[in-house]
Formats: structure tokens, sequence, C-alpha cells
């Protein structure tokens, strides 16, 4: 599980650390359980991507990166590795500035290399976090690796029970783990009083800039404490560009009352046509949500461009052995008239599915209307061997028109120690 290279933050795809909740949210592979209707893998080019409620700061990532969770069937038909098992799982508190450390520590065993994390961790208002991701382990002794998971409780969340999950792990032939049976939990006493935030206003504005028009979506709260999470949708003329909720700094420009400005960049080759936000909610840090806006707010713009749907013309795989593996190497050719930015694949392998899904992606304009990009991702060499294969492989390009998939499923036989 590896960190996508080219990353552009573009409709549902959130890899960014942003503030909540006094902490940090987690990049990659992670959801709240808020019920968002957000579209099919669509994130958003603007400032504030993020879909996590969780705080930790992640170690550095290696260079790809999944964005599914990397679950395993279960299968080890190719793989001489052992399922991994968690054999203990502890919960600590500590005293922090700005509120209350949860210290969950996981410890497993396993013949090789864990290194990918699942919890879910709930609050007395709900899910805070939810998901899984790739995560450093160490090895504290010979085959067995440990790892600690952090979040903040901040002492303006909401007092009561804070319980831990769903705690499995992976190792690096994509086996995993059965499910911790317990759930480590802790009760936490704050000063807050919860009250829902309520919403004041929402208003858009747009301005030219150098490469389209920058839509600037401001939203204001009032709330007793801090508004710490921002829930919206953006639709354009030919369908979802962003939705999704995630922590964004608010600003309180007076007492009791919150602002922040979410902006998107709409490129001079998108469509043109109406361009409106939905679904606007706000929540604050005791995890308490506002009713909706009842409002969509809307602009029309008008481009110089007349986009047309990408056309898919190439895809090859290639190998190239690489300090701890084998690195795969699948380039996309795709014809345009208007840049192509954004790139959907499946990858499987001998144990199920490593990545699926979609992202911003930079890609290259090798001759006029043609453009290119390599996406890359590293078989450590303790993974399974087996077959691993690509499919599900199309485009888009910034009027937001998909290419047709890819007819074929690049594939190639890796043969580890």
């Amino acid at each position: 599980m590896a960190l996508l290279e080219g990353i552009v933050a573009r409709r549902r795809e959130f890899l960014e650390f942003v503030t909540i909740t006094g902490a940090l949210s987690l990049a990659g592979c992670i959801s709240q359980d808020d019920g968002t209707d957000a579209g099919d893998d669509e994130a958003g080019n603007g400032t504030n991507p993020g879909e996590s409620n969780g705080n930790n700061t992640p170690p550095d990532s290696p260079e790809n990166s999944s964005d599914e969770d990397g679950s395993s069937d279960g299968s080890t038909d190719g793989n001489t590795a052992d399922l991994p098992e968690i054999t203990a799982v502890t919960l600590e508190t500590g005293d922090m500035a700005d509120g209350t450390e949860l210290r969950l520590t996981v410890t497993a065993e396993s013949d090789v290399t864990v290194n990918w994390l699942h919890i879910g961790l709930d609050g007395p208002n709900g899910s805070l976090y939810g998901g899984g991701q790739e995560w450093e382990f160490d090895e504290v002794e010979e085959g067995v690796w440990e790892t600690q998971w952090t979040y903040t409780v901040s002492d303006n969340a909401a007092s009561g029970e804070y319980t831990f999950s769903e705690i499995r792990v992976e190792n690096a032939a994509n086996l995993e783990s059965d499910a911790w049976a317990e759930q480590p939990s802790t009760t936490i006493e704050t000063n807050t009083v919860e009250e829902p935030p309520s919403l004041q206003d929402v208003s858009l504005t747009t301005a030219d800039v150098s490469d389209g028009t920058e839509l600037r979506l401001t939203v204001t709260a009032e709330s007793d404490i801090p508004v710490n999470w921002l829930h919206i949708g953006l639709d354009g003329p030919n369908g979802s560009l962003y939705g999704g909720g995630q922590g964004t700094e608010f600003t309180e420009i007076q007492d009791g009352v919150w602002e922040t400005t979410w902006t998107y960049v709409v490129p001079d080759g998108a469509a043109s046509g109406e361009y409106y936000f939905s679904r606007v909610r706000v929540e604050n840090e005791a995890n308490l949500e506002s009713e909706l806006w009842p409002e969509e707010p809307s602009v029309t713009i008008q481009t110089d461009s007349s986009p047309e749907k990408p056309e898919l013309v190439d895809v090859t795989l290639n190998t190239a052995a690489v300090a701890d593996g084998t690195e795969l190497q699948l380039t996309v050719t795709a014809e345009s008239n208007v840049a192509v930015d954004w790139l959907h694949i499946g990858l499987d392998g001998p144990n199920g599915s490593l990545y699926g899904g979609g992202q911003g992606t930079d890609f290259t304009e090798t001759e006029p209307g043609v453009w290119e990009t390599t996406w890359t991702y590293v078989v450590p060499d303790d993974a399974a061997s087996g077959e691993y294969y690509f499919s599900m492989v199309r485009v888009e390009n910034e009027a937001n028109l998909e290419s047709d998939l890819w007819p074929e499923e690049p594939s190639v036989v890796i043969e580890n120690p």
C-alpha cells in the first residue's frame, strides 16, 4: 500500500492534514461515518480537503498509498506468510494542554512486516474516526510488531465514554488479522456545555485567478465552543465535483461566532454552466452538527472551452527493481482537447485488493491534445508472490468528462523470495 504520485486535491480524495478537535486528521483511507452522500470518488480541489474525524499525525508515508482500506480477503494463495495475529491492545490516557490524549497501543505477531492499521473510535455523540491506513509498526522483538495511535479529546468535547472498536492489522503480504475481541474504552469528563452549532450565513462570491474562476464559499455559524468541521457538496454542469466533510479551521470573528471560507478553482478548460453548493452544514468540537443550510448558493460560469470526452489510447505496465521490492509502473495515455487531471484504477494482488478508486493526478501534455502520466506502486519483497493486475482504468478531464474503461487488465507475475 503505497502513496500515490501526483495527487491533486480535487473531488473526494482527501489527503491533507487538517485541524480538528484540538489535533490533526489522518491522511488517507479514513472517513467519518456521517452518512454524507458524496458521490463516486469525488474530491475537492480546494483549500480544505480531508474526510476524517481522527487526529493522528501519521508516520512518513512511502511513495504510494491506497485510497481503499487495502482489506485482504484472507486468501493465502501464492504466499508463504501467515496471517498476522493481534496479541495485545491497551488504552492509556494522558493530560495535555488542550485536552486528554488517548493512547492506543497495538501489538501483533507476524512473520513479515505489519504495515496497516484499522480502527474505529466513537465518542458520546457518535463516530470520531473509522477506517484503515498504512501505518508504521516497530519490530520490538523478532516477529512481534507494535505501534501507538493517539487522539486528543479536546477540553471542549463531550463528556462521556470514548470507545475503540474494529481493531485489526494487515501485513506486507496483504493478509489481515481477526478483529480484536474487546473494545477498549475510557470515560472523560470535560467542562463543556453541549449545544449544537447554528448556521447564520452562507454566501458565494467569485474571483478571476490565473487559471480559471475561484469559487469562495463563506460559512458563518454560532457556537459556544469552536466550530471545526465543514460538510458541503459542489456540483457542476457535468456532475459532482466535491462531496463530503472535513476538519476545517474556523476563525472566531466575534464572541461565539465562527467563520471560514472554502475555495475551489473552476479551470478555464471546465464546462460552462451552473456551479452550485448543497448539503452545507457544520460541526463543533463536541461532535454536534448544525441543521442543513436551506439554500443552494450557485453561480453561472462561462468558459472559452468546448470540452469533449477524453479517450484512452494506451495503457502499459512495466516493472523495475528497487531497493525494497518491485515497482509497478503503469503508464496511461489519453487524448483530450482540455487537460486530463484525474485517474481511476484498481490494483489487485494474490491476496486481494491493494488499491481502488480515483484521484487528482498530474498529466503531461506530450504533444498537442495528448496527455500522459505514470502511476507507481512498490510491491515489497515480503509481499505475496503471484499475479498483480490493474483493472477499471479510466481518466477524466478538467470538464469532469470521463473516458470509457480501458478494455484490458495489464498484469505481471512477481516471484518474491
